[in-house]
């Protein structure tokens, strides 16, 4: 519950905010269809790339935007966190969760790993996951998801 105090509004509480964020999301949902396993297994959103192989011969792959948990599973195999990703310091972290991305987003043929590693030129991996990872969101949260953890201001009265 909210308070006012000589003209100043406090603001509100994160749990309140997150309620009426919550209420607003419950209504807009009935205009999509129900959400079902076989609609995400698919569904998946696509787009085709070219990759150099380390013998310098060009390709072309499929690659697939990953989920939320697909990406954190690859973090965690390379035992890498958020705050870490592109960091030089991490290189070898860095470089092992591309190879993970890349290996959960190629469609087709199943690629492991070491696989990309060993097949793809150095830095091609790199550029590829930029690629899957903005085609999976993860640049761009919504702005009513960041909305959220901003604090609220308060009106100037």
């Amino acid at each position: 519950m909210r308070e006012e105090k000589k003209g100043e509004e406090i603001p509100k509480r994160f749990e309140e905010r997150l309620e009426e964020e919550a209420k607003r999301d419950a209504e807009a949902a009935k205009q999509f269809p129900i959400l079902a396993k076989s609609v995400i297994q698919g569904t998946a959103q696509t787009e085709d790339a070219t990759v150099v192989t380390a013998d310098g011969k060009k390709h072309r792959v499929s690659i697939r935007a990953l989920g939320e948990g697909e990406i954190m599973d690859a973090m965690d195999q390379a035992g890498i966190d958020l705050g870490d990703l592109g960091n030089v310091k991490n290189f070898k972290a860095n470089t092992k969760f591309q190879h993970i991305v890349c290996s959960k987003a190629i469609v087709g043929e199943a690629w492991s790993s070491e696989e990309i590693g060993r097949g793809l030129r150095f830095g091609v991996p790199a550029k590829l996951t930029l690629r899957i990872l903005r085609l999976s969101g993860f640049f761009e949260p919504s702005a009513e998801a960041m909305d959220l953890f901003r604090p609220e201001r308060t009106p100037v009265t």
